[in-house]
């Protein structure tokens, strides 16, 4: 069962930290107002909030940059559980055919209900992502949970979820779908003992699993599980089976190593070109070995795999006087036969160290991203009113590999602005919910070179804009691969969560760490979207920063726009070197403007903006952005 891992690397390091909401304890005040007390309470005038409606009465926000609502949508927090990587499938063969799914509960009524109502949706597009064909539940009253999705040649989808048919306790199943349908059966019903013969807490067996078709026989799948074993026991190791295609098969192990005791699907599997499956997954202090993420690889089909070897650790650090501690969300992807895995991280459990980490057998655990003041990425000091479980405010990364085998994105959330404060030093902040909960907003960051060199973040969905309702955007997935376009662009597919009222989340904890109370916010409606970005060459062409202040731009751009034709809408992509108000106009080839409006930017950076062009005869125009004398411009057509 086991082989030797020799992938000539330094292993790179991990020390599990303390969690980070530990800083709002208390301590002696600060009179720099330069670097505020991360203890200062925000004074919220918080609202009561609205009852949630029935689904059957939900309306989808109004959002940017093109985002197109899959149909799916629900109540609570679900996505926060766990990892992103098997949520957004595009077919390589016809990148027409997009793939989705989604964890919600139908009934919002009370706590109660959105945990006995849950369930997971599907969503299929024949278009591109322009339409949707969508179910709420593959299983119909039926409770179910952490999905994740794998394609056959014919386009059939399959999905491996976690749930409780025999009333006995969670256990791993698989549902069987055809791509011209939304209908699903049960195919497969798993052990739910695990390899040791042993069930976990409150029955569950092994579950969170994931699925794909082994790149070496397409009459078989691959699928992973855990088990979080009962109180007080050991962890079992990371289970695999190998099956017929749809259906159930004995459970093996991937090896002895132990696995972490934490649930949500904390394990990604995914396959390389020249047909090796590879395994990233946490792993948590919780047996006396070395915590860390761990990577194993496969040759045969998932018949066999090498022992893991811990990638990220302590040592991934190079000052030894720091610590890099690495959250529990990760992904992962390959480039060429060379795994790339990306996570969230922090370095001295620091808010303002917070940051995307991605690791590979050539570079080791480098940081790609950070919270960054300038920018208005993540929060330097967290001070809102409730801090929500799970969610760090600069995390849940996914990556993307161009199909030239050179360009990388990962688009990743983070909060959506750092705090000021006024002289009495209580905190201001528009950027945080009545309820005292921080926005939050999708970021992508690029790499033209394998890796080697990182450019600046850019935001790529927005919670706010001019005639847009305002949201919380969340949990972003990229498709695995994205397509290198003649021009140079970058086409990168995403799905995204937006919320209007940021905060919930669907299990009941009291405490987020370090004596930091937690609230669960107010329920209201979850929605899943869909977006296609066009990322320009310009996109991946600035110099490679992580560090605060290092983000300020001294010039006006435009960087880009799409659809070019457009239709009914056009998203112009533009920088600005500084905050304040900015204008956008659109103007006739004769000069006329047929379209103008102020915008209020909060911080210096880089912007996208849906610009209405529904009205407009077929033809050529041009976009100007001003601002404090500066201004640039761009063409672009309409067609009818």
């Amino acid at each position: 069962m086991k082989q030797s891992l020799l992938l000539g690397l330094t292993a790179a390091a991990l020390v599990a930290a303390a969690p980070l909401m530990a800083q709002r304890s208390a301590q002696a005040p600060r009179t720099d107002r330069s670097v505020p007390n991360e203890a200062q309470p925000y004074q919220s005038t918080a609202k009561a909030p609205a009852a949630p409606r029935p689904m059957s009465q939900a309306t989808p926000p109004n959002l940017r940059s093109g985002a197109v609502y899959t149909g799916l949508h629900g109540f609570y927090d679900y996505q926060s559980n766990g990892v992103m990587h098997g949520r957004l499938m595009v077919s390589k063969s016809d990148p027409k055919q997009v793939y989705s799914v989604y964890m919600l509960s139908t009934d919002g009524t009370d706590t109660t209900t959105v945990q006995s109502s849950r369930r997971v949706g599907y969503a299929h597009s024949t278009d591109g992502g322009a339409t949707w064909s969508s179910t709420t539940e593959i299983d119909p009253g039926f409770r179910l949970g952490f999905p994740w999705l794998a394609i056959a040649a014919d386009g059939s989808p399959y999905i491996a979820v976690h749930g409780d048919p025999d009333k006995q306790g969670n256990q791993t199943l698989i549902y069987t779908g055809s791509a011209s349908s939304t209908t699903f059966t049960r195919t497969g019903k798993f052990e739910r003992q695990s390899f040791t013969g042993r069930v976990g807490d409150q029955g569950n067996g092994v579950i969170w699993p994931s699925i794909i078709i082994s790149p070496n026989d397409a009459t078989k799948q691959v699928v992973t599980a855990t088990l979080g074993p009962p109180t007080g026991e050991d962890d079992d190791p990371v289970h695999v089976a190998r099956t017929p295609l749809g259906g159930n098969g004995p459970w093996d192990i991937v090896s002895d190593q132990p696995y972490s005791t934490s649930s949500g699907g904390r394990t990604v599997i995914t396959t390389s070109a020249g047909g090796k499956i590879g395994m990233a997954y946490s792993h948590s202090d919780t047996t006396g070995s070395t915590p860390g993420i761990y990577y194993t690889e496969s040759t045969d089909g998932g018949a066999t795999w090498k022992d893991p070897v811990r990638v990220i650790d302590a040592e991934s650090f190079p000052n030894e006087s720091d610590t890099l501690g690495i959250r529990s969300n990760l992904d992962m992807t390959f480039l060429g036969e060379d795994p790339q895995i990306v996570v969230t991280g922090t370095i001295n459990n620091l808010y303002r160290e917070q940051g995307i980490w991605l690791w590979n057998s050539k570079n080791g655990a480098r940081k790609i991203a950070g919270a960054d003041s300038t920018m208005g990425l993540g929060v330097i000091t967290a001070v809102a009113a409730f801090a929500q479980p799970a969610m760090d405010y600069v995390s849940y990364p996914s990556i993307s590999v161009g199909d030239d085998g050179k360009h990388m994105v990962v688009v990743f959330q983070a909060a959506a602005m750092t705090h000021s404060y006024n002289s009495d030093s209580t905190a201001i902040d528009p950027f945080i919910s009545d309820s005292g909960f921080h926005f939050f907003r999708i970021w992508a960051v690029g790499s033209p070179d394998g890796g080697e060199t990182w450019a600046k973040p850019q935001v790529i969905q927005d919670f706010v804009g001019d005639g847009t309702d305002t949201a919380s955007i969340e949990y972003p997935v990229a498709s695995e691969f994205g397509k290198m376009g003649p021009d140079k662009t970058f086409k990168l597919w995403t799905t995204f969560q937006a919320r209007r009222q940021p905060g919930m989340y669907a299990f009941i904890v009291t405490d987020v760490g370090g004596g930091t109370p937690a609230n669960r916010g107010p329920i209201n409606e979850t929605y899943q979207y869909f977006q296609r970005t066009s990322l320009p060459p310009t996109f991946f062409g600035e110099p490679a920063a992580v560090e605060n202040g290092d983000h300020q731009g001294n010039s006006l751009k435009l960087t880009g726009g799409y659809p070019n034709p457009a239709g009914t809408t056009y998203t112009v992509n533009f920088e600005l070197p500084a905050s304040g108000d900015a204008t956008l106009t659109v103007y006739d080839m004769l000069g006329t403007a047929v379209s103008a409006g102020s915008l209020d930017m909060s911080y210096a950076g880089s912007y996208s903006r849906a610009v209405d062009v529904s009205a407009l005869p077929s033809g050529h125009y041009r976009i100007v952005v001003s601002q404090n004398g500066r201004m640039a411009s761009q063409q672009f057509s309409v067609v009818r």
